[in-house]
């Protein structure tokens, strides 16, 4: 279907000229921000994911977080008609800007990044202050998907068989194979390792078509130095390892994050309900069975709310994740992972918590097998 400039435009996001500084640098974002916008296919204002203003009372699933994972898990479970399905994302839309690729370093610091900070480093961040790297990561529906580098990357065999290892279950990187398969559209199949990749899944996957010289240039070098190497040299395949043209997670040149991958295609769904701009501020647990059962959350008016589950709360925001626990425990919550990421950093000095905590880790694939892991705080 031919995407239109049809339909109503929206600012989604802060603009290009809001990322610079300089008048007559601002004066020139700001001409080609409208230029960007008159481009229907990156615009795609009939497309984009329509959030709603007022949410319902009670959902069957609420899932925290419209990042790289809770778009994904947003739009699995609301494949289930069914199902009611709320997604809560503290930022905004993505921004027209960022479908450009050679523009994302104008968003990290801007407000669509939450702005983190590492803890000081023995051994790396040493030129920077306090040895603390800046760490940005996405506030927008999308996450860091619609900031990052676009490489599709997808991890090492030894780290998802060393999670299996450590009793994991479901998670070696045989069991995790078919779901990445069923995720990508890779469109250079036929040039990659056979069997590791899929065709027909939302994620479009592929080399951008034009790469610099200076590219094939460091393949050469690398060959020459007996390294393993090549332009097509896939690292996702048999091999994690080398010298590498990336392939990137990109549709016709432009940007595929995974909220215009995973949500947008779901925007028609009645069951799928998804708030911007709300932030959740406490998970509200009972105190006799110790489950969560509900979501407060704060509004893009400023209100806070009170949203039930019957099912499930699904806590997906990565380093924000230990501010929804306050309490004096935090009792058995179902976090379920995105199949690809799995990076939640807990903070202990933000909450008050028992020295050890047990949290169940739900495998997401079928929401069956369950892992008892203590935390040590």
């Amino acid at each position: 279907m031919a995407l239109t400039c049809d339909c109503p435009m929206s600012q989604p996001g802060p603009t290009l000229a809001s990322t610079c500084g300089g008048g007559a640098f601002m004066l020139f974002m700001g001409l080609l921000e409208v230029f960007l916008r008159s481009q229907c296919d990156l615009e795609d204002p009939c497309g984009r994911t329509q959030f709603r203003q007022h949410m319902d009372s009670v959902y069957d699933f609420i899932v925290i977080g419209g990042g790289s994972a809770g778009s994904v898990v947003a739009s699995r479970l609301s494949e289930v008609p069914h199902w009611k399905v709320l997604l809560v994302e503290a930022g905004f839309d993505e921004p027209t800007g960022a479908q450009v690729p050679s523009m994302f370093l104008n968003f990290i610091g801007s407000s669509i990044d939450w702005g983190y900070s590492t803890e000081p480093e023995p051994a790396a961040c040493l030129g920077e202050k306090d040895r603390k790297c800046y760490w940005p990561r996405g506030k927008v529906l999308g996450g860091t998907s619609v900031m990052n580098g676009m490489m599709y990357m997808r991890g090492s065999r030894k780290d998802y068989d060393s999670w299996a290892a450590a009793g994991i279950e479901g998670w070696s990187y045989d069991e995790v194979l078919p779901f990445f398969l069923k995720s990508e559209d890779n469109k250079q199949v036929d040039k990659m390792d056979r069997g590791y990749h899929g065709t027909g899944g939302p994620l479009t996957v592929s080399q951008f078509p034009y790469h610099p010289p200076l590219s094939y240039s460091l393949i050469k070098a690398a060959e020459e130095l007996g390294y393993p190497a090549g332009e097509l040299r896939d690292l996702n395949g048999e091999h994690h390892t080398g010298f590498a043209i990336a392939q990137t997670t990109n549709r016709n040149g432009s940007r595929l994050s995974v909220a215009r991958a995973f949500l947008r295609p779901a925007r028609d769904r009645p069951n799928l309900h998804v708030m911007l701009n709300t932030t959740a501020t406490r998970i509200l647990i009972d105190e006799t069975t110790k489950q969560a059962y509900a979501v407060e959350v704060r509004n893009s008016r400023g209100e806070t709310e009170t949203i039930f589950a019957n099912n499930e709360i699904v806590l997906r925001s990565n380093e924000g994740i230990i501010q929804y626990f306050i309490g004096k425990y935090i009792g058995l919550i179902s976090l379920i992972f995105n199949l690809i990421f799995n990076n939640i950093i807990f903070e202990p000095k933000i909450i008050k918590c028992r020295p050890i905590t047990k949290i169940r880790l739900d495998n997401f694939k079928n929401n069956i097998d369950e892992k008892l892991i203590e935390m040590v705080w």
